[in-house]
């Protein structure tokens, strides 16, 4: 293998460990920020890896929308989009 080939193989093991830290961060963060009553919206969070460019966060539970806008007193609207922009400025920062 070249020397070349050697170091895209590192650059490419270094943004996996950055992405997969981003990811556990916006994860953990996520669940801590969203609303609870009996759990399941903080739960429903997950990573999903589609290939190396793409890693998808979401959250399946059919009412994290409506609770994203605000119908819980427990965590502000939008929230989401809040607790995304607090981890993207850490990561940024650091």
């Amino acid at each position: 293998m070249s020397a070349v080939a050697n170091t895209m193989d590192l650059v490419r093991s270094e943004i996996e460990k950055v992405k997969s830290q981003v990811a556990n961060q916006l994860i953990s963060s996520l669940r801590i920020s969203t609303p609870k009553d009996t759990g399941r919206a903080s739960r429903g969070w997950k990573i999903f890896t589609e290939d190396f460019n793409k890693t998808v966060i979401g959250n399946s539970v059919p009412y994290i929308t409506e609770l994203n806008y605000g119908k819980s007193l427990q965590a502000p609207a939008y929230f989401v989009q809040r607790t995304v922009a607090v981890v993207v400025r850490k990561f940024n920062e650091s």
